[in-house]
C-alpha cells in the first residue's frame, strides 16, 4: 500500500482495501490503512462528502495521529486550506501516539504549515546529527525561523565539523548567529558557506549585512 501511495496508484489502494481483511491489524495500522484508503477514494473522486468522511474516520480513531496526517491531504488537495490547517492542529494534539514515521510525515506537515515550534518539537532530539538528511535540513530550517532558545546554541554545537563545512549548514549556523546578536561568528559561518559553495548567493547576502 505504501508503494502504491507514493506512486500516487490509487486504483491500486481502494483495489486493495477491497481484498484485504485489517481485523487482525494492530489498531495504529488500521487506522493507518483505513486513512491511506479514505485518501485513495476521495482522489478517485469516490466520495460524495469527504468532509463527513473526513470527520467519521476521525471520530472512529479519536487518539491516532495517523488518521488526521494521511487526511491532511485531502483538504490541501481541495486548496482547502483552513481545513488542513484544522486537521494539521489535531494532529499535533494526538502527538502521543506517534512514532517515528508518523512524526516525521507531521513533521514534513508542520514545515508546509510554516510552524517552525512545531518542527523542533517534533524533530529535536528525534533525528541523527551525525549525517545529513532533509529532516536535520528542515530542523536547522526551524531553528532559524524559530524564536531563540537555549537548544538553538545546543543544536549547533551538535553538529560534525563535516556537516558544519556544507554550506546550507554554514548558512543556517550564520543566520542563527545573526539572530542573536554574534555578528563576528555569524560572518565567519557565512564565509564557510561561501567557501564550500561560492555561488551560494543566500550566504553572501548574510555576509553583506
Amino acid at each position: 500500500m505504501q508503494i502504491s501511495t507514493n506512486a500516487g496508484d490509487w486504483a491500486a489502494i481502494e483495489s486493495l482495501a477491497e481484498t484485504t481483511d485489517i481485523s487482525d491489524y494492530a489498531i495504529d495500522d488500521k487506522a493507518c490503512f483505513e486513512s491511506l484508503t479514505l485518501l485513495a477514494r476521495c482522489e478517485l473522486g469516490h466520495v460524495d462528502d469527504p468532509r463527513a468522511a473526513v470527520a467519521g474516520l476521525l471520530q472512529k480513531y479519536d487518539d491516532q495521529a495517523i488518521v488526521p496526517i494521511v487526511l491532511y491531504e485531502v483538504a490541501r488537495n481541495r486548496n482547502d486550506r483552513a481545513w488542513a490547517s484544522e486537521l494539521f492542529q489535531t494532529a499535533l494534539g494526538r502527538r502521543d501516539s506517534l512514532n517515528h514515521p508518523s512524526r516525521l510525515m507531521l513533521a514534513r506537515i508542520a514545515e508546509r504549515e510554516s510552524d517552525a515550534e512545531a518542527v523542533i518539537d517534533l524533530l529535536y532530539g528525534n533525528v541523527s546529527v551525525d549525517r545529513d538528511s532533509d529532516e536535520l535540513r528542515a530542523l536547522a530550517s526551524a531553528f532559524v525561523n524559530a524564536k531563540p532558545r537555549t537548544a538553538t546554541v545546543d543544536f549547533i554545537q551538535s553538529l560534525s565539523p563535516e556537516l558544519k563545512a556544507i554550506s546550507f549548514y554554514g548558512r543556517v549556523i550564520g543566520s542563527i548567529r545573526f539572530n542573536s546578536g554574534a555578528l563576528d561568528v555569524a560572518a565567519d559561518a557565512f564565509q564557510t558557506a561561501i567557501d564550500a559553495d561560492p555561488d551560494d548567493l543566500v550566504a553572501h547576502l548574510g555576509l553583506i549585512n
